[in-house]
């Protein structure tokens, strides 16, 4: 009998976290800080020349169809969890509603560290690529300085993401 309730009560959680949600939002976050978290460790603490290739052939890819739908789609799948969260607590208020601030404060890390960290990270990408060049022009020096720019700004965003992931599960796992 403890074993269905047990059962039931994982079954519904995983259920409840492919709604639209904080819960949801936390995945789709997850996911994104995989990404970063990857590029941080493989490819900005790694070989310069290594971080060349791959960002000269992933950068164009967040512009391209179908490439850029391994950002747009989690971007969507944030946006729907916490703004369903946010439109469900909000006749709640914030003074009574703690899941409420939890969510607003991830939605505020959201557009301001994390949006800003990942356009600085992208013009620090395109610098590095344009100083890093193949060609004679091109300085090692200075690539190697928007190398660590974009590193800077990759630390910034996981750490933004990490922290609004634990907001998000705190705001699910709160009760009023």
């Amino acid at each position: 009998e403890q074993a269905e309730k047990a059962a039931s009560r994982i079954d519904s959680q995983g259920i409840s976290l492919l709604r639209p949600g904080s819960g949801f939002a936390a995945i789709c976050i997850a996911y994104m800080a995989g990404i970063v978290a990857t590029e941080l460790i493989v490819f900005d603490f790694g070989m310069p020349k290594a971080a060349y290739h791959f960002y000269s052939a992933s950068l164009p890819s967040l512009v391209a169809f179908p490439q850029c739908l391994r950002i747009v789609c989690p971007m969507v799948g944030v946006t729907a969890g916490i703004g369903s969260e946010a439109l469900r607590l909000f006749p709640l208020g914030l003074r009574k509603s703690g899941k409420l601030r939890n969510v607003l404060r991830a939605a505020g890390l959201l557009l301001l560290p994390g949006l800003l960290s990942f356009v600085t990270a992208i013009g620090a990408v395109r610098a590095f690529l344009r100083e890093w060049s193949p060609f004679p022009w091109g300085s090692r020096s200075r690539g190697l300085h928007h190398l660590e720019e974009v590193r800077l700004w990759h630390v910034v965003m996981l750490l933004t993401f990490l922290v609004c992931i634990w907001l998000l599960r705190r705001a699910e796992n709160r009760q009023g």
